[in-house]
């Protein structure tokens, strides 16, 4: 028995992260990233944002999202919200980001088995980052079955504000006023849980469906 196992191949995985906007994304992705290259395991992160922002592959056609021309992290965000609802309301699903993950999986698999010799030797495991519709999830479980692991990440929502409030002050002019800030700050947290949209964000019914659920603020408590 021993021997059959030891002959076991490890099975690909996929993890995906849920978590409101403030929490740590970037030292989520690196814990994780820690954890499976502990048990040998190749990580291979899916930034979303990025690959739906990939205009080659998918672009808009029956809408026009123009990117702002300011540079903060208010319009930043929203333009990336609205692009995100736009390409779902375009291809009439709400799951439309998890296909873009499945798709650049499936790239990533084929890049790799192009040349058998260059194969690396661990297992890989795909970190999506980050997904904000429950529809994103039930398409990923569907399709990766138990090898698909989602994770929600927590934040006191105080502490949330407070953080962004310090982004949104680098990045607004020097003159804002500080309860337009914190009103900002407080828009974009509103936003980022639920919109009234059909194909809108809703990380509020995505965030319970995860299977494990971590401190999204601080390190160590994420890396235990």
């Amino acid at each position: 028995m021993s021997a059959s196992v030891s002959n076991e191949q490890p099975i690909e995985l996929v993890f995906g992260i849920a978590g409101p906007i403030g929490v740590n994304i970037e030292a989520i992705s690196d814990s994780l990233t820690n954890a499976l290259r502990a048990v040998r395991y190749q990580a291979h992160c899916i930034h979303l944002t990025k690959k739906m922002l990939n205009k080659e592959q998918y672009q808009l056609k029956t809408e026009t999202i123009e990117e702002s021309t300011e540079t903060d992290f208010y319009s930043e965000v929203n333009f990336k919200i609205k692009y995100a609802n736009a390409l779902c309301t375009e291809f009439g699903d709400p799951a439309t980001l998890a296909r873009i993950a499945i798709r650049a999986i499936g790239d990533e698999r084929a890049e790799k088995t192009k040349d058998r010799t260059k194969l690396p030797k661990e297992p890989t495991a795909y970190i999506i980052r980050q997904l904000k519709r429950p529809d994103e999830a039930v398409l990923l479980r569907r399709v990766y079955g138990k090898q698909f692991v989602l994770v929600s990440a927590y934040g006191p929502v105080e502490q949330r504000q407070k953080l962004i409030e310090e982004r949104l002050k680098r990045t607004l002019p020097p003159a804002t006023a500080p309860h337009e800030i914190s009103h900002k700050a407080l828009e974009l947290i509103e936003k980022d849980g639920k919109e009234d949209d059909e194909f809108g964000q809703n990380l509020r019914e995505t965030f319970h469906l995860a299977d494990v659920f971590i401190d999204g603020m601080s390190r160590q408590e994420m890396d235990a």
